[in-house]
């Protein structure tokens, strides 16, 4: 290494330097942008699209783009800067990718030369591109994801001072769970956040997680961890967690995680719960019995309040009788009962049958498991 740097401290511009030493190379390939730039003016409360053709270089940061477009064109355009690669807080959405704009750049963003600027989603607008992250915040401080460990076996070091011990391929899979840029841009990864006032979000819910599975975390802890992953705005309010996935790596990563964490919390609270019923009875009426019957699953899961509800609703009544597949008002399957044969095969049977190939539903399921 110490020839490398020789060799680079003394060469000119026009020699090629290799191994480890060597620089990256710069794209500096000056492109071409139809910059789309979100504004919002919280004094007169409107909102509204600055749109500009711009000429930079395609290793530029979103950053680079937004200074020089504050300095040349409007003073008042307001966006989070950067402190070192990487800020956690300078999330955007730049042509539907959320990406920290303080290491994005432009050259892989930009599509069909045009670039779309948007806030972080899921949290707040206060001003153009600036989002308010104090719900996000008060989430975490709630979520207390941080150690909170029992006594245990430990080492000294040379000092005397003792230290915690952890197993570096231990260590390496929690640094693995957790490789996010940033905790806040996960966060704007969910379409849920936005709908949902009382879901904490993907970024709260990873930190949780990452915590349960660190051996030196206490038991009490741990099980206070569980207990909030599975209530009230926990991991189980995620409407779609393949939404998460949609955002590269790192979101397909965190939505695999996401859902290993139900997978255990589904073990340790016994299926309890809306979606843990469902995930039970649809195991037991096809990879146990091998009979499944779609327009009576939902009763099975609704519980029995929610069973004594439906009585009084008539749908499993309209059901039975034949009128409706879904249970819904007769008039809207008129057609299938008055112009046959065309509602001939659309009405289920009530009763389960024997599920064909009975093997092979088993199996899917078994895949299907993994999800969960």
């Amino acid at each position: 290494l110490i020839e490398e740097m020789i060799a680079y401290g003394t060469s000119d511009d026009d020699d090629v330097i290799e191994g480890d030493f060597a620089p990256g190379i710069i794209d500096a390939t000056e492109i071409v942008v139809e910059l789309e730039l979100f504004r919002y003016c919280p004094a007169q409360g409107e909102r509204g699209w600055d749109v500009i053709a711009t000429a930079v270089p395609a290793s530029a940061s979103l950053e680079d783009l937004f200074t020089t477009f504050q300095r040349d064109v409007d003073g008042s355009f307001a966006f989070r800067r950067g402190v070192v690669g990487g800020t956690a807080t300078t999330g955007v959405r730049a042509n539907g990718r959320v990406v920290l704009s303080d290491v994005a750049r432009v050259g892989n963003l930009v599509s069909n030369g045009r670039l779309k600027i948007e806030p972080l989603p899921g949290y707040p607008v206060i001003r153009d591109l600036i989002v308010d992250t104090r719900k996000f915040e008060e989430n975490r401080s709630k979520a207390s994801p941080w150690m909170q460990a029992d006594p245990r076996e430990g080492e000294r070091l040379l000092s005397g001072q003792a230290v915690g011990v952890l197993a570096s391929e231990k260590a390496l899979a929690l640094h693995q769970m957790n490789a996010v840029s940033s905790h806040m841009l996960v966060h704007g990864m969910s379409d849920t956040v936005d709908f949902d006032s009382d879901y904490e979000g993907p970024g709260i819910h990873l930190q949780r997680w990452v915590r349960i599975n660190d051996s030196r975390t206490s038991e009490k802890h741990r099980a206070q961890l569980m207990a909030s992953l599975q209530g009230k705005g926990g991991i189980w309010s995620e409407a779609d967690s393949a939404s998460i996935a949609r955002h590269g790596a790192a979101g397909a990563m965190l939505s695999n995680t996401l859902n290993d964490a139900r997978s255990r919390l589904l073990t340790e609270y016994k299926n309890a719960g809306r979606h843990g019923r469902l995930v039970k009875w649809y195991g037991r009426s096809v990879k146990w019995s091998g009979k499944l019957n779609e327009t009576t699953l939902y009763r099975q899961v609704l519980g029995p309040l929610g069973l004594v509800s439906n009585v009084f609703s008539g749908v499993s009544a309209r059901m039975m009788l034949g009128f409706t597949r879904t249970g819904g008002p007769p008039i809207r399957s008129l057609q299938a009962l008055l112009l046959p044969p065309a509602g001939v095969g659309k009405i289920p049977n009530m009763f389960n049958g024997k599920v064909e190939g009975h093997h092979e539903v088993v199996s899917l399921f078994n895949e299907l498991d993994q999800r969960f």
